[in-house]
């Protein structure tokens, strides 16, 4: 199975981190409030990300030969971003997120 992180801009569409693009190590922790995900970066890398920190989308996309894709939207809280500078961990959290098959959405003839 094939996994990608991807954290993009809500209203400009801007990508900040595409893992599928250039990979970075990431966890995703799931709770019974909701979710964490945490992304290992250097600051520099991530200094634009945190300007938007309150109008991001994030999304896990799941690739499996012979199956649809699976795509995971998660709903960031606002304030729920925060970077760790010592560590160089990304955190960003929400309390739900919708997952679908991306093949089930657009025109088909």
């Amino acid at each position: 199975m094939g996994e990608s992180l991807i954290i993009k801009h809500a209203v400009g569409g801007r990508v900040f981190i595409d893992t599928g693009k250039s990979p970075l190590p990431y966890q995703l922790v799931r709770s019974d409030s909701g979710w964490t995900m945490e992304v290992h970066t250097s600051p520099a890398a991530i200094a634009e990300l945190l300007k938007w920190r309150d109008e991001l989308n994030v999304f896990l996309f799941h690739t499996v030969s012979g199956q649809p894709n699976k795509k995971i939207w998660f709903y960031v809280q606002e304030g729920a971003v925060r970077y760790d500078e010592k560590s160089e961990i990304l955190y960003l959290s929400g309390e739900s997120a919708i997952e679908y098959d991306t093949e089930a959405f657009g025109f088909q003839s």
